[in-house]
Protein backbone atom coordinates (compact mmCIF):
# COMPACT_ATOMS: atom_id res chain seq x y z
CA UNK A 1 0.00 0.00 0.00
CA UNK A 2 0.89 3.50 -0.56
CA UNK A 3 -0.42 6.71 -0.12
CA UNK A 4 -1.70 8.88 -3.76
CA UNK A 5 -2.21 12.10 -4.53
CA UNK A 6 -5.68 12.92 -6.22
CA UNK A 7 -7.09 15.91 -7.76
CA UNK A 8 -10.26 15.66 -5.68
CA UNK A 9 -8.26 15.24 -2.32
CA UNK A 10 -6.29 19.22 -2.89
CA UNK A 11 -4.15 20.09 -0.04
CA UNK A 12 -5.20 22.86 2.11
CA UNK A 13 -3.92 24.58 5.46
CA UNK A 14 -7.03 23.11 7.71
CA UNK A 15 -5.87 19.62 6.62
CA UNK A 16 -2.54 18.02 6.20
CA UNK A 17 -2.30 14.66 4.85
CA UNK A 18 -0.53 11.98 6.68
CA UNK A 19 2.78 10.67 4.65
CA UNK A 20 2.52 6.63 4.70
CA UNK A 21 6.22 5.24 4.24
CA UNK A 22 5.03 1.81 4.29
CA UNK A 23 2.04 -0.03 4.19
CA UNK A 24 1.53 -3.86 3.63
CA UNK A 25 -1.74 -6.09 4.39
CA UNK A 26 -1.20 -10.15 4.40
CA UNK A 27 -3.00 -12.63 4.32
CA UNK A 28 -1.79 -16.05 5.22
CA UNK A 29 -3.82 -19.45 5.51
CA UNK A 30 -3.92 -21.28 8.73
CA UNK A 31 -3.01 -24.55 8.19
CA UNK A 32 -5.42 -27.24 9.41
CA UNK A 33 -8.12 -24.77 9.34
CA UNK A 34 -9.55 -24.15 5.74
CA UNK A 35 -11.58 -21.29 7.23
CA UNK A 36 -9.36 -19.03 8.71
CA UNK A 37 -6.82 -16.56 7.64
CA UNK A 38 -4.06 -14.74 9.42
CA UNK A 39 -4.13 -11.38 8.85
CA UNK A 40 -1.48 -9.22 8.85
CA UNK A 41 -1.64 -5.64 8.97
CA UNK A 42 1.70 -3.58 8.16
CA UNK A 43 1.81 0.54 8.43
CA UNK A 44 4.30 2.94 8.69
CA UNK A 45 3.10 6.97 8.79
CA UNK A 46 4.53 10.36 9.65
CA UNK A 47 0.97 11.44 10.62
CA UNK A 48 3.11 15.47 11.27
CA UNK A 49 1.50 18.19 12.59
CA UNK A 50 -0.93 17.98 15.42
CA UNK A 51 0.05 14.12 15.90
CA UNK A 52 4.03 15.49 17.28
CA UNK A 53 1.80 17.09 20.34
CA UNK A 54 0.84 15.09 23.47
CA UNK A 55 -2.83 15.32 22.29
CA UNK A 56 -1.62 13.94 18.82
CA UNK A 57 -0.13 10.99 20.06
CA UNK A 58 -3.11 10.08 21.90
CA UNK A 59 -5.24 10.35 18.91
CA UNK A 60 -3.15 8.36 17.06
CA UNK A 61 -2.28 5.45 19.37
CA UNK A 62 -6.36 5.77 19.86
CA UNK A 63 -6.78 5.64 15.87
CA UNK A 64 -3.72 2.77 15.52
CA UNK A 65 -5.71 0.65 18.24
CA UNK A 66 -9.09 0.98 16.47
CA UNK A 67 -8.28 1.06 12.72
CA UNK A 68 -7.03 -2.49 11.89
CA UNK A 69 -10.45 -2.94 13.85
CA UNK A 70 -12.45 -1.16 12.12
CA UNK A 71 -10.71 -2.09 8.75
CA UNK A 72 -11.66 -6.19 9.35
CA UNK A 73 -15.13 -5.53 10.21
CA UNK A 74 -15.80 -3.83 6.83
CA UNK A 75 -14.15 -6.54 5.32
CA UNK A 76 -16.52 -9.42 7.11
CA UNK A 77 -19.25 -6.86 6.34
CA UNK A 78 -18.13 -6.96 2.44
CA UNK A 79 -18.13 -10.92 2.34
CA UNK A 80 -22.07 -10.95 4.41
CA UNK A 81 -23.25 -9.00 1.66
CA UNK A 82 -21.34 -10.52 -1.31
CA UNK A 83 -22.55 -14.09 -0.12
CA UNK A 84 -26.30 -12.50 0.58
CA UNK A 85 -26.11 -10.91 -2.91
CA UNK A 86 -24.32 -14.60 -4.36
CA UNK A 87 -27.61 -16.26 -2.45
CA UNK A 88 -30.24 -13.65 -3.82
CA UNK A 89 -28.80 -14.54 -7.74
CA UNK A 90 -28.62 -18.11 -6.97
CA UNK A 91 -32.45 -17.98 -5.81
CA UNK A 92 -33.31 -15.53 -8.95
CA UNK A 93 -31.67 -17.86 -11.71
CA UNK A 94 -33.72 -20.86 -10.02
CA UNK A 95 -36.90 -18.68 -10.35
CA UNK A 96 -36.24 -18.17 -14.08
CA UNK A 97 -34.97 -21.48 -14.72
CA UNK A 98 -38.59 -22.83 -12.81
CA UNK A 99 -40.22 -20.40 -15.33
CA UNK A 100 -39.02 -20.95 -18.24
CA UNK A 101 -39.54 -25.05 -17.45
CA UNK A 102 -43.33 -24.18 -16.52
CA UNK A 103 -43.89 -22.14 -19.70
CA UNK A 104 -42.67 -25.24 -21.86
CA UNK A 105 -45.15 -27.32 -19.66
CA UNK A 106 -47.72 -24.40 -20.94
CA UNK A 107 -46.83 -24.50 -24.23
CA UNK A 108 -46.98 -28.36 -24.52
CA UNK A 109 -50.32 -28.52 -23.04
CA UNK A 110 -51.49 -25.21 -25.48
CA UNK A 111 -50.04 -27.38 -27.85
CA UNK A 112 -51.65 -30.80 -27.07
CA UNK A 113 -54.89 -28.54 -26.66
CA UNK A 114 -54.68 -27.11 -30.07
CA UNK A 115 -54.15 -30.43 -31.94
CA UNK A 116 -57.60 -32.36 -29.83
CA UNK A 117 -59.74 -29.14 -31.03
CA UNK A 118 -58.19 -29.82 -34.46
CA UNK A 119 -59.15 -32.98 -34.64
CA UNK A 120 -62.75 -32.76 -32.83
CA UNK A 121 -63.38 -29.92 -35.39
CA UNK A 122 -61.82 -32.29 -38.44
CA UNK A 123 -64.36 -35.47 -37.07
CA UNK A 124 -67.18 -32.80 -36.50
CA UNK A 125 -66.88 -31.60 -40.44
CA UNK A 126 -66.81 -35.28 -41.35
CA UNK A 127 -69.76 -35.95 -39.94
CA UNK A 128 -68.38 -38.31 -37.23
CA UNK A 129 -69.17 -38.53 -33.84
CA UNK A 130 -65.69 -36.46 -31.82
CA UNK A 131 -64.51 -39.78 -30.22
CA UNK A 132 -61.26 -39.93 -29.70
CA UNK A 133 -59.31 -43.20 -29.58
CA UNK A 134 -55.75 -41.79 -30.04
CA UNK A 135 -53.83 -38.84 -29.10
CA UNK A 136 -54.22 -36.32 -31.22
CA UNK A 137 -50.46 -35.55 -31.65
CA UNK A 138 -50.51 -39.24 -33.32
CA UNK A 139 -49.14 -41.38 -30.31
CA UNK A 140 -50.14 -44.28 -28.78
Amino acid sequence: NRAERHEQAQQSSRFLRMEITLGANMLQPVEGQPNHTLFTLLTHVNPGGIAETRLGTMIMNSAAAAGPIKFIQSIRACIKRDAAAELLNKRQEEKEEQKEEDSEEDSEEEEFERLLKEQVQLETSQGRSPMLNTCPAGVT
